[in-house]
């Protein structure tokens, strides 16, 4: 294994992920790798007025903007710390999760990522290195306007330097590939992915003049102007996904319907909390209907094999598919 590992660009930690897979680097080394560049990436974020307004200023609407930005910070920090449990942050956890924007002269540049750095280090202090990674690269979603991401994302790998090893470039885009996968999985994720690009994209989406440039060490990786803004946050809020899941479940309701023999029936998932008010059927050939109701109060989960849909970054049950034999 490497005695060192370096994380200095973005596409470093998918290359990271790929190699913490095959169990190429130690965690312990990655994580010293993600605090060096949670304090050194060089990764801005630019509000340009094509008609040459800004200079070094934000007007009201970037303003609240920044604003709704920092509501995104802290509720990032809760779903992190608390999951979905509606606790409010401290006075102490407020101002630890304050950020700072500069703007720099002659410019509208705004170092958000430097802003965010110590409260993210504050949040995964507590994940394995790949969480961390996935973590980072949700936020990384947000700042750079989705190119990190399954907006932008696989063009982003295809504009990588051409001098670089083709090893290395199958290693990162097979990082990337996984990294993105854990963080479509996680309906937290998406939900706070979609709410931090509202928050930084409702100026272009209001002003054709405006656009956004994103930087990394100083070379731009991004634009998006409004209508890309309106497409991206519109994919974004009407995005869809249909899963197949094998979990165990607690049976929490059951109503018997009109119609003879079926039931409308409510599903927890154990370990997700993830539920489900669903029809199910005594003729239904592929489930159990006597195991299923029989857990019907039962502290004992059954093992079902379910489908989901992610909608706006909630995922419900809308089916039970198949009972599955202990």
């Amino acid at each position: 294994m490497p005695a060192s590992v370096k994380i200095e660009k973005i596409e470093d930690l998918f290359f990271v992920y790929n190699q913490l897979e095959q169990s190429l680097v130690a965690n312990d080394i990655v994580e010293i790798a993600l605090d060096d560049f949670l304090d050194m990436a060089d990764i801005s974020f630019a509000y340009e007025d094509r008609l040459d307004r800004l200079h070094g200023h934000v007007d009201s609407d970037i303003a609240q903007a920044i604003i709704d930005f920092q509501e995104y910070v802290y509720s990032l920090y809760k779903m992190a710390k608390y999951q979905d449990q509606d606790i409010p942050l401290s006075i102490d956890e407020e101002n630890m999760l304050k950020i700072f924007i500069k703007i720099e002269d002659g410019s509208s540049k705004l170092k958000l990522f430097k802003a965010i750095a110590k409260a993210v280090k504050d949040m995964t202090k507590d994940m394995t290195a790949p969480q961390k990674i996935v973590f980072i690269v949700s936020i990384l979603t947000v700042i750079t306007t989705g190119l990190v991401g399954w907006q932008l994302g696989s063009e982003y790998i295809e504009h990588l330097n051409n001098q670089e090893e083709t090893a290395r470039i199958e290693a990162i885009t097979s990082g990337y590939e996984h990294v993105i996968r854990e963080v479509q999985s996680n309906p937290l994720y998406t939900e706070k992915i979609r709410q931090g690009q509202t928050s930084l994209l409702k100026p272009v989406k209001k002003h054709d003049s405006l656009s956004v440039k994103v930087y990394e060490n100083g070379e731009e990786i991004a634009v998006t102007n409004q209508a890309q803004a309106k497409v991206l946050l519109k994919q974004e809020r009407n995005r869809s996904i249909t899963d197949v899941i094998t979990s165990h479940y607690f049976v929490k309701s059951a109503e018997s319907l009109r119609d003879h023999g079926k039931f409308k029936i409510k599903i927890e998932d154990s370990s997700s909390g993830v539920y489900g008010i669903i029809d199910i059927s005594i003729d239904d050939d592929d489930v159990d209907f006597v195991a299923v109701m029989n857990h019907f109060g039962n502290k004992t989960p059954i093992k079902l094999v379910t489908k989901t849909k992610t909608l706006n970054g909630v995922t419900s049950i809308i089916k039970i598919l198949s009972t599955l034999e202990e």
